[in-house]
């Protein structure tokens, strides 16, 4: 009953995370703003404006104004820019969270009724079904109550690439979790942030807490060299010319004095880049843009330049890295033993070889594309040369290999 429902969303919680306030754009402003580069260059142009404005003649003043002028519109512009890509991209990303959460329909059994539900509405008790072809992902903790065949992929948890087969002895279904095969159904135990997924989620994304990227980080540094070394050349300078003048040539009029200090701050002026900024800003908007094309969406400009940094990667226990798709490596055909070369895979050089019968490929191609489960297969996605893998990974290889060879699996498993 609804009552029912509602005591176990009390007491067990809801299976979606609270919503986090979207940052205001001002907020993204003001962070922009605390870049040391930023400040040195506002500084910059206010202690240019001060001195020159109150000191100097008509003709520095009116450069005073002019220099002055085009910093605060570089900051302005630069600022902007930043903001507005972070602020768009947080709206994009909140934007394609909700439209996914309402795509996803699930079918489960409460109080006797089978209903079609999205994740947020599935709580604690209720009785979850599932499968490898439409609810494939695990949104939620559950104990496997009925199932044919169940097979799940745990990659992301332990590393391990192989599909964990689930029973009376193994039935726990973990949320983040695949089903690469067959069928069933399960009672839901845990939800959202009570979740092993959920629990990760909230570990990793639950702090606020923001480092500088590597490269804002060497930018911070460099600007603190800059002024470092700014002052110290202006310094030197000042004094050079003022022993110059009033102890080498012996001046004795002041106003000379406002001159050299106006001179020095020239000086300070020049080793400031006021370009560098809009230009990083420009650089990593367009590497934006660019993984946008490849369907890589980054919530903050910062995100395109960390992994480009990155000097060291720490892989799973296995100590390999691959691209999550088995393959076939070698194969015996007919009295033949067909290896994998740097330019070919293992089902073309099968298809060029003269050493096996077209008869015996054919049969190979058959046996594959029918004794295997209905649910493997894969596809190609928006064009992509890439296949994407359905169902058991070692099976989808080896349908993989006889599409190489030349018989389309899917044609034969209809014939």
């Amino acid at each position: 009953s609804i009552p029912d429902w509602s005591e176990r969303v009390r007491a067990f919680g809801e299976n979606k995370f609270e919503e986090r306030t979207l940052t205001p754009y001002y907020v993204y402003l003001f962070q922009q703003l605390k870049e040391k580069i930023i400040i040195l260059l506002l500084s910059m142009a206010t202690l240019e404006l001060i001195v020159k404005g109150i000191f100097g003649d008509s003709t520095e003043r009116t450069e005073s104004i002019a220099e002055s002028s085009v910093l605060y519109m570089t900051v302005i512009i630069i600022v902007n820019i930043a903001a507005f890509l972070d602020w768009k991209r947080e709206r994009m990303f909140e934007a394609l969270t909700k439209r996914l959460a309402q795509s996803n329909l699930r079918y489960i059994v409460r109080d006797g009724q089978q209903l079609t539900v999205t994740d947020d509405k599935i709580c604690v008790g209720d009785i979850m079904s599932f499968n490898s072809h439409m609810a494939a992902i695990i949104s939620c903790d559950g104990i496997l109550l009925s199932g044919q065949d169940v097979k799940c992929d745990e990659s992301a948890l332990t590393g391990e690439p192989e599909p964990i087969a689930k029973s009376a002895e193994k039935p726990f279904m973990i949320s983040g979790t695949t089903v690469n095969a067959g069928s069933g159904t399960m009672v839901v135990v845990a939800v959202g942030e009570y979740s092993i997924a959920g629990k990760i989620k909230k570990s990793v994304y639950g702090s606020d807490e923001q480092e500088l990227s590597p490269l804002y980080g060497k930018l911070d540094t460099m600007a603190s060299r800059i002024g470092k070394a700014g002052c110290a050349a202006a310094s030197i300078s000042l004094v050079a010319i003022l022993l110059h003048t009033y102890v080498r040539r012996k001046e004795d009029n002041l106003k000379i004095l406002m001159d050299i200090f106006l001179q020095t701050l020239g000086i300070l002026a020049c080793a400031i880049p006021e370009g560098l900024p809009l230009a990083l800003v420009i650089a990593l908007a367009l590497t934006s843009n660019k993984m946008a094309d490849q369907n890589n969406l980054v919530k903050t400009l910062n995100s395109c330049e960390t992994m480009g940094s990155a000097t060291t990667i720490c892989t799973d226990k296995t100590g390999t890295l691959t691209t999550n798709r088995m393959t076939v490596r070698a194969a015996y055909i007919d009295g033949v033993l067909f290896d994998v070369s740097d330019s070919e895979s293992v089902g073309a050089r099968v298809s060029q070889s003269s050493k096996v019968g077209a008869d015996k490929k054919e049969l190979v191609c058959q046996l594959v594309s029918i004794c295997s489960m209905d649910e493997s297969g894969f596809r190609y996605e928006d064009g992509s040369k890439i296949p994407h893998f359905q169902g058991n990974p070692t099976e989808c290889a080896l349908l993989k290999m006889s599409e190489e060879i030349g018989y389309n699996y899917s044609d034969i498993r209809e014939s």
